[in-house]
């Protein structure tokens, strides 16, 4: 099925490893910062793809600042 409903999205979010709660995703609808979204009647549709690339757009990358450091610690060396 190419639409799901709200909860449906917080559920198959949750189950990639995105754990949103529906009445965030309400929030996102009215605020702005969700995932794209269409209405039919008064009820928003997701999409699996669009769910997708939105959850994944706001994973962050991050790297210790002193991994350089800890790796002279455990080896002994630089490099």
């Amino acid at each position: 099925m190419p639409y799901i409903s709200r909860a449906e999205a917080a559920a198959f979010l949750a189950e990639l490893g995105f754990p949103v709660a529906k009445n965030t995703l309400q929030k996102y609808a009215s605020v702005g910062g969700g995932p794209p979204y269409s209405k039919f009647g008064n009820r928003c549709l997701y999409e699996h793809s669009k769910l997708l690339k939105w959850a994944e757009s706001k994973v962050t990358h991050h790297e210790c600042p002193h991994a350089s450091r800890w790796r002279v610690i455990e080896t002994g060396k630089d490099g």
